[in-house]
């Protein structure tokens, strides 16, 4: 089952697309990240941008196979060289603590 973080812009919270998610239940698995998280759309965006730039600008292919291939290719090597984990420190304990210490 493959899975899809979808944010809450436009283009994702029409009937028509929760339709369609409704529709493909049992064979992906939707999450729709909360408003407050357009920091992950724009460190997303940031990402597909530099892979556009240095991997697949001004290479053309011969079919649409070799064109995935490569794409795949690209992604390994990438997720070998340039990929590090990511940590997500602000926990649900912190938030109660900040949110005590502010009221």
């Amino acid at each position: 089952m493959r899975a899809y973080i979808l944010d809450n812009g436009v283009g994702h919270i029409t009937h028509r697309t929760r339709a369609r998610v409704v529709a493909q239940a049992g064979r992906m698995w939707f999450r729709f990240a909360t408003v407050q998280t357009s920091w992950l759309n724009q460190r997303a965006g940031l990402a597909l941008s530099a892979f556009s730039r240095r991997c697949l600008r001004d290479r053309a292919s011969d079919s649409r196979e070799e064109f995935i291939t490569r794409i795949y290719r690209l992604l390994e090597e990438c997720n070998q060289f340039y990929a590090c984990p990511f940590v997500w420190s602000f926990t649900r304990q912190i938030m109660h603590q900040w949110y005590c210490w502010q009221n």
